[in-house]
C-alpha cells in the first residue's frame, strides 16, 4: 500500500512540545482485513478496515466524543455493530481478525508475488528464483552472502548485519554461500498462507456511529489500541514463522534465535508503535475558533498548519515519492463557510426586518391607545419634554427586561441545540456568544424600540389638544405625509426618483465593483455576500411591487369571498372597502410580514432540501451505483491501480445467478488509455499519456479516452444519463446499414460498428493529408493509422469546436516525440454519462481533461496500433500489465465496480455484500462506498440544517402571529364608535362578523398569495441556477407541508380572532360602544 510514514517521536519533538498552535498529535494506522467468528467456521466470513490508534492518548486530547473511553488490553477490539450482526458475535465474544500482507504490496511489486510463488524454470539454464529476484532488483546475481552482510552491517548498523547472519545460519549457509541459493530455499519453502497473519480479540464494546474516529466512508470497521500494535504483530509472525519451520521439518530452536535478534534489535533501535506511525493526526489548540473565525480558512488554521508542515519536513519518510501537501486540504473550506456564513446572514436580515416591522407596530399602538391620556397630562401642564421622556423610560422598562429574558432563553437553546447536534451527528459543537450577536442583541432588544417610539411621538405631540381629545376624530397623520412630500418638491426632488436613481447606483456599483474585485481577490465571502445581497434585494423588491398590487387584490378576494356566499352579502361590501382603505397602512404591516414569512419558509426550506437532492444526484451520476468500488490514490502523483476483475465478475455472476439474489446489475470503469500508458518520471512521481481531440487547423485539447462495456447504461442509473443527440443511422465500411440505435443504444451501436472492423476503411486518396506518415526525427515521429474510430463525445466540444453528429476529426494519440494519429467519427454528444465525471456541456469543460467514450474493441484496438508504431513502448507496457491481476476483458485494467441493486435490499444484506467485495478487490486501500447508506446519512445530518430554518420559521411566524393580534385588537378598537352607529341604524350582529371577517381574510389571503409567488419565484431561480451549474434536470422541491400548516393558523387565528373581538363589542350595548367605552 503506498502510504507515507511518520517518524512520530520525531515530529512531537520538532513541532509538539513547545507549538502554541498544537494542542497534541496522535498516530493512526489503517489496514485491511478479514473478519471471522472463530466459534462457528459455517457463517461467511466479511473484510473490514482495521483504525489502530493510542486509545488512552486520544482520551486525554478528547478526540472523538462519544466514542468509548474504557482503557482498552493487548487483545481487546472496539467493533461496529453490524459487524457483531454479520458474525452472530456479542460484546465479550472472539472475534478472528485476518490479515493478508500480500495485499498490502503496491502494483509495482505485485511482480515480486508472481515470482516467489508462481514462476517455474521451463528449462535448463533458465534463471532461477534467486536470480530473478536480484536482477529485478538490480543486485549482482553471484553476490556472496558475506557481501552482503558487510552492505547491510555498513548501511544499516550492526543489529541488522547480526539479523542476516543469524538468519542464514537457521537456513544452513555458510557466509561463502552465493545469495541467490539462500533465496532460492526461502522462496521454495514459502506459501501465500505463510503471509496470512491471524489472531483472535476480544469484542470489548460495540458501536454504532464511526464519531470521526475513522472516515465513515469505510462502513464497518474496527478499533484496536496501537500500543500493541508491533507486539501483536511480531507475535503473529512468529506463530506463522513456527508452523513454517514444523512444515519444512526444520528445528524451532533457531527460530526462536532469529526473533530474540529481531526483538532486541527493535529494543536498541527504539523501533516501536509509539516511534512511527502510518499517519500522525495533529489536533490544533482553540481549532474550534480558528475554524469559525472570518479568516479561519486562510489565516488562522493554514498559518498554524504551516508552522506545523515546516518544522515536519524532515521527519516525514515517504515511500512513494509523491507529495501531498497538508496546507491544500484546510483551504477546502475556503468554499463551504462563506456559503453558510452568508446564508445565516441572510436568516438575520429576514429576522431583523420583521423585528423592526413589528416594533414599529406595537409601539404606534401603544402610543396610539394613549392619545387621550397624553392630551389630558398636556392640558393639566405637563410639558411635551416630560411627556416624551416619560415614552422612552417605559420604553426601556419593557426593553430591558425582555433583553435580558431573551439572553435566557438564548443560553437554554444554545445548551438544547448542543445537545441535538451530538445525538444527530455526533459532534461537540462548541458554541459561543461573540460581539457580533451582543451588539445584534442590544439593538434589537434596546435601541430598535426606543427608535420605533421617534415616529408616534412626533405624530402625537404634533397634533393639537382638540384633536387628540376628540377620540372619534382620526388621525391626522396623512396631513403630514403630504407636508413632508412637499417639502421634497419644494427642494426639486421626487422621492421616487430618489428611490429609483439610488437603487440603480447602488446595485451598479456593487456588481460593477465588488464582484469583480471579489473574484480578482479570491475573496469568496465578499462574493457570496453580494451574490446573496443581490438575491434579498430581488426577493425585497418582488414584495415591495406585490404590496402595491394588495389593494387590488384584497377587493378581487372579497368578491371572491362574497360569490362563495352567492353574493348574500352584496350590501355590506361598500363598508369592507371603506374600512380595507381606512386601515391600510395597518393591514399593509400585517401582509408584510405574513408575506416575507411565507418566502422566508418556501425559500429557506426549498433550499435545504434541494441542496439534499444536488449532493445526492451528483453522488448517484457520479458513482452510478448502490455499491461503488474503488481504489483511492491518497496521495497526489501515484501510479493508477487497479481491482481485481476477474475474481469479482466470477462471484458476482454466480450471485446474480441465484434466486434470492439483491444484485440487479453492474459495471466495471476501466482505465483511461492515457492511465494505461502511464510513465514515472525522474521524480519518482508518475505521467499520464497525453491524448489530444480536435480538428486539423484547429486547437487540439487533452482528453481521457474510455472504453465502456456495452451494457453499462443497461446495468446502471439511466436516470442520469443525458444524451444531446445520437446517431439514428451509421453506414459501416462493408455498405450495411446499421439503424433502429435509439439515444440509449449508442454504447451497443459503437460495439456494432468494431466487430469484424466494421467502422475500417482505407483512406487512399488522402485528401485531409492524414495518411501521409512523417519522421521528422528519430525522437518525433508521427504515424496516422488507416481505421475509423467510432467515438462519443461530451457536448461541450460541440459548444468550442464547429462539429456536428458523422464529422471526422482527429485523436492524437502519444507524446514525448513519438505520436500516432487516428480518425474518429463522431456518433454521439452527452451532456452527461452515468457513472463518468468528466461529460459535461459546459465550454469550460473542454480545458479540465474531459473524457470521450469508445467501444472496448476499438480501446484494445488503439493500445495495439500505438505499440505496433512505436515497439520501445512495449516492455514497459508489458511489465505494468504483468504486475496486475489477470482476467481484465480486452486487457482494460478496472479502477472501479459500479453495482445497482433491488431495491428491497435491508442495510445488513449491503454491508455484507460490500465487505464481501473489498476483501477480493484484491488491494489494500480499496473503498466500498455505499450509496443508499450514504443517503440516508446525508438526510440524517441534513436535519440540523432543516430544524434551523424551521425554527427560524417558527420564530417568524411567532412575530407575525402577534402581530396579526395587534393589528386585529387595533382594528376594532378602533372601528368600534363605527360599528356601534352601524347597530344602531339596524345592522345586525352577524352582519357586523361578516364584516371584520370579510376586511381580515381579504388581506391575509392577499398576503398568501404574493408571499405564494415570491417563494416559488425566487426559490425557482436559485434552484435553476444550481440544476444548470450540476447539469441536472430542474426539479422543485418544496416541503409543503410546513408551509400549508402555518398557512392554515394563520386563517385559524384570523377567525377566531375576528369571532372572538367582534364577539365582545357585539356583547356590549350601543350606548356603551357610542361613549368610546367599548
Amino acid at each position: 500500500m503506498q502510504t507515507t510514514l511518520v517518524n512520530l517521536t520525531a515530529l512531537q519533538n520538532s513541532v509538539g512540545l513547545s507549538n502554541p498552535d498544537i494542542e497534541g498529535l496522535y498516530p493512526r494506522w489503517i489496514t485491511l482485513a478479514q473478519l471471522s467468528n472463530p466459534t462457528d467456521t459455517s457463517i461467511e466470513s466479511t473484510g473490514s478496515f482495521i483504525t489502530h490508534g493510542d486509545q488512552r492518548r486520544e482520551r486525554d486530547l478528547k478526540v472523538a466524543s462519544g466514542f468509548p473511553e474504557v482503557v482498552m488490553g493487548k487483545k481487546d477490539a472496539i467493533v461496529s455493530g453490524e459487524i457483531l450482526e454479520m458474525l452472530s458475535l456479542n460484546e465479550g465474544d472472539l472475534i478472528e481478525i485476518k490479515y493478508d500482507l500480500l495485499k498490502f504490496l503496491p502494483a509495482n511489486l505485485k511482480g515480486f508475488e508472481t515470482l516467489i510463488f508462481d514462476y517455474k524454470p521451463e528449462k535448463e539454464g533458465d534463471l532461477s528464483k534467486g536470480q530473478l529476484f536480484l536482477q529485478m532488483l538490480d543486485i549482482e546475481q553471484e553476490q556472496l552472502l558475506i557481501d552482503f552482510y558487510k552492505e547491510m552491517l555498513d548501511s544499516y548498523g550492526e543489529g541488522t548485519g547480526l539479523l542476516v547472519d543469524e538468519f542464514s545460519e537457521f537456513m544452513g549457509y555458510d557466509s561463502l554461500t552465493p545469495l541467490y541459493m539462500v533465496l532460492d530455499s526461502i522462496f521454495d519453502s514459502l506459501i501465500r498462507e505463510d503471509f496470512h497473519l491471524h489472531m483472535n480479540y476480544t469484542i470489548l464494546q460495540s458501536i454504532d456511529k464511526s464519531f470521526s474516529k475513522w472516515p465513515s466512508a469505510f462502513g464497518n470497521a474496527i478499533f484496536l489500541d496501537s500500543t500493541y500494535l508491533f507486539e501483536n504483530l511480531l507475535e503473529m509472525i512468529h506463530s506463522n514463522a513456527l508452523r513454517a519451520a514444523e512444515r519444512n521439518q526444520q528445528e524451532s530452536g533457531q527460530i526462536e534465535g532469529v526473533f530474540t535478534v529481531v526483538e532486541d534489535y527493535m529494543r536498541v533501535n527504539n523501533v516501536t508503535e509509539g516511534e512511527y506511525a502510518m499517519m500522525a493526526h495533529v489536533m490544533l489548540s482553540d481549532r474550534m475558533q480558528k475554524y469559525m473565525a472570518d479568516d479561519g480558512s486562510s489565516a488562522g488554521v493554514a498559518d498554524a498548519l504551516n508552522r506545523i508542515y515546516s518544522g515536519s519536513e524532515r521527519v516525514l519518510f515517504e515511500t512513494t515519492g509523491a507529495e501531498m501537501s497538508i496546507v491544500e486540504r484546510a483551504k477546502n473550506m475556503q468554499m463551504m463557510k462563506p456559503i453558510l456564513t452568508n446564508m445565516f446572514h441572510t436568516i438575520i436580515f429576514f429576522m431583523v426586518f420583521l423585528s423592526i416591522i413589528l416594533n414599529q407596530s406595537l409601539v404606534h399602538s401603544d402610543v396610539e391607545e394613549r392619545r387621550y391620556e397624553f392630551a389630558m397630562l398636556r392640558t393639566l401642564g405637563h410639558l411635551k419634554s416630560q411627556l416624551v421622556h416619560l415614552l422612552f423610560l417605559q420604553t426601556a422598562l419593557f426593553s430591558f427586561p425582555a433583553l435580558i429574558l431573551g439572553v435566557i432563553v438564548m443560553l437554554l437553546m444554545l445548551v438544547a441545540i448542543r445537545v441535538g447536534v451530538f445525538y444527530v451527528l455526533s459532534f461537540p459543537l462548541n458554541a459561543y456568544i461573540d460581539t457580533y450577536t451582543v451588539v445584534l442583541a442590544i439593538f434589537l432588544g434596546v435601541i430598535l424600540p426606543q427608535l420605533s417610539n421617534l415616529a408616534p411621538i412626533r405624530d402625537i405631540m404634533a397634533s393639537s389638544l382638540r384633536d387628540s381629545l376628540d377620540i372619534a376624530r382620526r388621525s391626522g397623520k396623512g396631513d403630514q405625509i403630504s407636508i413632508s412630500m412637499t417639502k421634497l418638491k419644494d427642494f426639486g426632488v421626487s422621492p421616487i426618483q430618489l428611490v429609483i436613481g439610488l437603487t440603480f447606483t447602488v446595485v451598479g456599483f456593487t456588481v460593477y465593483y465588488f464582484v469583480p474585485l471579489a473574484v480578482i481577490l479570491n475573496q469568496t465571502y465578499i462574493f457570496f455576500f453580494v451574490m446573496l445581497s443581490l438575491l434579498m434585494g430581488m426577493i425585497l423588491g418582488m414584495l415591495l411591487i406585490g404590496s402595491a398590487l394588495v389593494p387590488n387584490l384584497e377587493r378581487g378576494f372579497l368578491t371572491l369571498l362574497m360569490l362563495f356566499r352567492c353574493n348574500k352579502d352584496a350590501k355590506l361590501k361598500t363598508i369592507i372597502k371603506k374600512n380595507l382603505q381606512a386601515h391600510a397602512g395597518r393591514n399593509h404591516k400585517t401582509s408584510l410580514m405574513f408575506m416575507i414569512t411565507i418566502t422566508f419558509l418556501i425559500f429557506c426550506s426549498s433550499g435545504n432540501t434541494q441542496f439534499e437532492y444536488l449532493i445526492q444526484s451528483i453522488t448517484s451520476a457520479v458513482l452510478n451505483a448502490d455499491i461503488a468500488l474503488f481504489i483511492a490514490n491518497v496521495v497526489k502523483g501515484a501510479a493508477p491501480i487497479v481491482i481485481n476483475e476477474k475474481i469479482i465478475r466470477e462471484y458476482l455472476d454466480g450471485e446474480i445467478s441465484k434466486d434470492n439474489s439483491i444484485i440487479r446489475g453492474y459495471n466495471f470503469i476501466g482505465w483511461t488509455l492515457n492511465e494505461v500508458f502511464t510513465k514515472s518520471t525522474s521524480q519518482g512521481q508518475f505521467e499520464e499519456m497525453w491524448i489530444g481531440f480536435g480538428m486539423k487547423n484547429l486547437e487540439f485539447y487533452g482528453v481521457g479516452v474510455y472504453g465502456l462495456e456495452h451494457t453499462h447504461l443497461d446495468e446502471g442509473l439511466i436516470e442520469y444519463y443525458y444524451p444531446e443527440e445520437t446517431l439514428s443511422e451509421v453506414v459501416d465500411s462493408e455498405g450495411t446499414v446499421h439503424t433502429g440505435y435509439g439515444e440509449r443504444e449508442v454504447l451497443k451501436l459503437l460495439r456494432e460498428l468494431s466487430i469484424g472492423n466494421r467502422s475500417g476503411y482505407e483512406y487512399w486518396g488522402d485528401q485531409s493529408g492524414l495518411q501521409s506518415i512523417e519522421y521528422e526525427s528519430a525522437q518525433n515521429q508521427t504515424q496516422t493509422s488507416t481505421q475509423l474510430i467510432n467515438i462519443v463525445i461530451p457536448e461541450a466540444f460541440r459548444q468550442q469546436l464547429p462539429l456536428e453528429l458523422g464529422d471526422i476529426v482527429e485523436l492524437k494519440v502519444g507524446n514525448h516525440g513519438q505520436q500516432i494519429d487516428f480518425r474518429c467519427k463522431i456518433i454521439g454528444s452527452l451532456r452527461r454519462m452515468p457513472g463518468l465525471w468528466d461529460f459535461s456541456a459546459y465550454k469550460p469543460a473542454v480545458w479540465i481533461t474531459p473524457g470521450v467514450i469508445v467501444s472496448q474493441e476499438q480501446y484494445d484496438y488503439i493500445v495495439k496500433e500505438y505499440l505496433k508504431a512505436f515497439p520501445n513502448e512495449k516492455p514497459q507496457y508489458e511489465a505494468r500489465m504483468a504486475s496486475i491481476p489477470e482476467g481484465a476483458t480486452f486487457n482494460i485494467p478496472k479502477k472501479t465496480l459500479q453495482l445497482t441493486l433491488k431495491e428491497d435490499v435491508s442495510r445488513l444484506e449491503m454491508n455484507r455484500l460490500t465487505n464481501k467485495l473489498v476483501a477480493l478487490a484484491g488491494e489494500s486501500n480499496v473503498f466500498g462506498f455505499n450509496v443508499r447508506k450514504f443517503k440516508e446519512e446525508l438526510s440524517t445530518q441534513m436535519i440540523i440544517l432543516l430544524a434551523t430554518s424551521w425554527a427560524v420559521g417558527l420564530v417568524l411566524f411567532l412575530m407575525t402571529f402577534f402581530q396579526i393580534t395587534v393589528s386585529l385588537t387595533a382594528s376594532l378598537k378602533e372601528d368600534s364608535q363605527e360599528l356601534g352607529v352601524l347597530r344602531a341604524i339596524g345592522l345586525t350582529k352577524s352582519s357586523l362578523t361578516l364584516v371584520a371577517l370579510y376586511e381580515q381574510l381579504s388581506t391575509l389571503l392577499s398576503a398568501i398569495l404574493i408571499g405564494l409567488i415570491v417563494g416559488l419565484v425566487s426559490s425557482s431561480m436559485v434552484n435553476t441556477l444550481l440544476m444548470n451549474f450540476a447539469e441536472l434536470p430542474f426539479v422543485l422541491l418544496i416541503p409543503w407541508g410546513g408551509v400549508v400548516g402555518m398557512i392554515v393558523t394563520g386563517l385559524v387565528t384570523i377567525v377566531v380572532g375576528t369571532l372572538i373581538g367582534v364577539r365582545g363589542i357585539n356583547r356590549k350595548n350601543i350606548t356603551t360602544i357610542l361613549k368610546g367605552q367599548a
